[in-house]
């Protein structure tokens, strides 16, 4: 392509089929900077355009585009490279802490899921609103509460917004760096399927991240946090709806807040009900030996491939020895809340 664009401008679908591979090479005027999805082929500038061409191995979805006024902070971790983009001016510090705290969760869910992390260049790109993440294939987008510091957020017209949306960031962050697995490496493509991707996403992202502590006391705290958040946002969403019908919900006020508490509450809730039986029934070691085995497999066995909720019940039962349709029926396909300690 050949753009002219203003601040910011995706390109969100390049057609409904799974595409085996992408060559993106984009063009945009000066001084946009534009970004795509995949590895890093090239950059090059003239006095009058900027310009990237990229790869993306498949089969991926889609693809995304953007460019915008941008400053780069590139980082390298063991082969991975950050390219951690602020939206006017560089801000370095918030750029090599966002880099620290994803690559510790790409490092964390690779080796909890047995797939490495599977893009080799991740484009990170600030915008210019608030309170939200995305992760398309190879790229985050993320608002402007990342980038700021505490005392920022503190300061300004939108001091309130920001401090509201600043809490929990870095989790955020760790949410959408794990959509790598799920839903780009095991993928869906029924909206009821969606808790497959952020439901995952949301526990295994939770437990990398309060393992990259490195601080027993205060991973505790953290995971205790994350417990409760969980138990306090379900509880919201009552019995209104079902986890695996909670994509059929509107993003709007009163189900916008259901939804929310069934796929990124309710929907994590069930994955530890699931690791706490598990536990109970064979032992904790063995127990969460048996909850990694599952998730691995699931991993394993629809590596880019589409997965259904039916195929993670039927290795759940073959790992366990035991049938889990029932408690599937009441937790995620009906709307009562799991049991958890």
């Amino acid at each position: 392509w050949r753009l002219g664009l203003g601040s910011w401008y995706p390109y969100p679908d390049l057609g409904g089929a799974e595409w085996a591979e992408f060559h993106l090479d984009v063009e945009v005027a000066s001084p946009y900077v534009p970004f795509a999805s995949g590895e890093v082929l090239e950059r090059t500038s003239t006095e009058t355009s900027n310009r990237v061409k990229t790869f993306l191995k498949g089969p991926m979805q889609y693809a995304v585009v953007i460019a915008g006024k941008y400053k780069t902070l590139d980082q390298d971790f063991d082969g991975t490279r950050l390219h951690i983009s602020s939206y006017g001016q560089l801000k370095e510090d918030a750029a090599e802490r966002l880099g620290k705290v994803m690559y510790s969760i790409m490092d964390c869910m690779g080796v909890w899921l047995g797939e490495p992390y599977p893009f080799q260049d991740l484009q990170v790109v600030e915008v210019k609103q608030w309170g939200w993440g995305q992760a398309p294939p190879g790229v985050i987008f993320i608002t402007q509460e990342a980038f700021l510091t505490k005392a920022a957020a503190q300061v300004g017209e939108d001091r309130t917004i920001a401090a509201l949306t600043s809490k929990g960031i870095n989790e955020r962050v760790s949410h959408e760096v794990a959509h790598a697995w799920f839903p780009h490496i095991a993928k869906i493509t029924r909206g009821d399927e969606n808790w497959l991707s952020e439901s995952l996403a949301d526990y295994t992202s939770a437990y990398c991240f309060q393992q990259q502590s490195g601080n027993k006391r205060k991973a505790k705290q953290s995971w205790n946090r994350q417990m409760a958040e969980w138990k306090a946002r379900s509880e919201d969403a009552g019995d209104a709806s079902s986890v695996f019908l909670a994509a059929h919900l509107t993003g709007q006020d009163l189900d916008g807040r259901i939804r929310q508490g069934l796929l990124y509450n309710r929907g994590p809730l069930v994955l530890h009900s699931i690791r706490q039986q598990l536990q109970k029934k064979h032992g904790e070691a063995k127990g969460d030996e048996m909850f990694l085995t599952w998730l691995r497999s699931y991993i394993k066995n629809f590596t880019y491939k589409v997965a259904e909720t039916r195929y993670l019940i039927q290795i759940l039962n073959q790992i366990s020895g035991e049938d889990w349709q029932p408690f599937f029926e009441r937790y995620i396909f009906g709307n009562q809340s799991p049991p958890v300690d």
